[in-house]
Order: structure tokens, then sequence, then C-alpha cells
């Protein structure tokens, strides 16, 4: 019977260097993310869902006024500007005051 050697390429081998996952954001912030999910275990794999995050939500535009978007731009808006407390906010989300016992919904709405 033959031995199997099963060996990492060297350029694998980079890629697990957190130095080089961060490298790879700036060149590639998508390909980035799926890499870090799935070398979720990694420290740095939550560090470049970070900075994806913040990439893509600094990125967002916003190019039509009659986007969804620009809805829930305008309600978060509304939700800074207005002087209730977190707590009441969910307490009026359980009430119905908000929304239909949707939670996340009048957040993003």
């Amino acid at each position: 019977m033959t031995n199997i050697s099963l060996r990492v390429p060297s350029h694998v081998q980079l890629l697990n260097n957190r130095w080089s996952a961060y490298l790879l954001f700036l060149i590639w912030p998508f390909f980035s993310v799926i890499y870090a999910v799935v070398n979720y275990r990694s420290p740095w794999a939550k560090n470049i869902i970070w900075l994806f995050s913040g990439f893509f939500g600094f990125t967002f535009v916003i190019s039509n006024e009659g986007m969804d978007a620009n809805s829930y731009r305008s309600y978060l808006e509304y939700l800074y500007e207005s002087d209730i407390t977190f707590s009441e906010y969910f307490v009026g989300v359980y009430q119905g005051i908000y929304s239909r016992g949707d939670y996340l919904e009048p957040a993003i709405r």
C-alpha cells in the first residue's frame, strides 16, 4: 500500500497568516469574508467580518429617493431625533404602537 501525503500548498499556508487575510481584505473584500467564514475559528476571522460590515455600510449609496433604503434611512433619522428611550421603543413595539409585533422591522423600516 502506498502512503498518501496530504501537504498543504504554500499559498494556502500564506493565507492562514492574519496579515495576509487583512491584505486580502484590501484587495478583494467580499472574498475575504468568504475566507473568514470558512476559517471561522481563526482569531482574525471576526475582525474581517467587522471590517466588511463597516465597509459595506459606508459604501451603501441611496441613488434614488424612491428606494426602500431611503425610507429606512428616513425612519432611522426620525428615531434618532425622537426623544424616546431604548426601553420605551421596545415597549411601543410590544404594544403595537410602532409595528405589529415585529421587533426589527421598525428599526429597519
